[in-house]
């Protein structure tokens, strides 16, 4: 692990070096596409109990299916980020769970443990549905590091960012939440702000927060996040590009600095 972080440290060097004058970066800008915003539809009031509210894992799944273009399968009638949101909330309860198996769910229809076989915690399947890639290896797509790795999670999502992943945050602090990011911002001191969509913010918008990073704890804190700064930055996910952009053969994923990443985990904190 000491190798793996000093390269992601001598990456992050290069990037200053490199780029003494850019001070943000955004998938969609090398990638192609743009931002995509699932909202519920709880108007901002957890009192509501709509179908949607707790539901933020399945609005960030469906943000990165649709950047990634996983989520319009031939025959499916999707043709929106909304659309796909749709079908989860027609599908499971309206509860707390993680991105990851919504979007397992999406490629082959489970909500098993692959270890166990038994159903994953939190929000259940109520309909059964997905199962829309069951041809395909899900792992083979996505990649996600956990709570242990917060003191690299910038220089996780830029490298997911850059090589055409789309890219999904869980949040913890007073309660956990997920939400998806697009793009990040440096200065001459290092990573400084995070540009999100978020399903819990009432509008279609793409919205920037500073960070603060806590040395005596290892974890980027967001900036007046609903009027506190209690959120971290716990989780770091990413789904591949369906149809990416072919890259050099030389290029070996952790060799790049992508520190703590594993093709599949199997406790996850719930979001909602």
């Amino acid at each position: 692990m000491q190798k793996l972080f000093a390269t992601a440290v001598l990456l992050w060097v290069a990037l200053f070096y490199s780029s003494a004058h850019a001070d943000s970066y955004f998938g969609y800008d090398t990638h192609g596409g743009t931002w995509h915003d699932a909202d519920k539809k709880w108007s901002g009031d957890p009192s509501s109990n709509l179908a949607d509210s707790n539901m933020c894992w399945a609005a960030t799944a469906s943000n990165m299916l649709t950047w990634s273009n996983w989520g319009f399968p031939a025959g499916s009638g999707f043709v929106s980020t909304d659309d796909i949101f749709d079908y989860f909330v027609a599908h499971w309860e309206n509860g707390s769970k993680n991105m990851e198996w919504a979007l397992e769910w999406w490629f082959d229809g489970s909500d098993s443990d692959p270890a166990n076989g038994t159903s994953m915690a939190g929000a259940q399947v109520v309909t059964p549905g997905g199962g829309f890639w069951s041809g395909e290896n899900f792992y083979d797509h996505f990649l996600v590091a956990d709570e242990g790795y917060a003191h690299v999670a910038m220089d996780n999502i830029y490298y997911l960012l850059t090589h055409g992943y789309g890219v999904g945050l869980g949040l913890s602090g007073q309660s956990s939440h997920g939400v998806t990011v697009w793009g990040v911002e440096w200065d001459q001191v290092g990573w400084s702000g995070v540009w999100i969509t978020d399903s819990d913010d009432g509008a279609e918008a793409l919205r920037y927060y500073d960070l603060l990073y806590s040395l005596s704890e290892s974890k980027y804190y967001v900036q007046d996040y609903f009027g506190n700064n209690t959120y971290y930055i716990s989780e770091v996910q990413g789904l591949k590009q369906r149809d990416p952009v072919p890259e050099p053969a030389t290029m070996v994923l952790l060799g790049l600095g992508l520190v703590g990443v594993a093709a599949n985990r199997h406790r996850k904190k719930q979001q909602g």
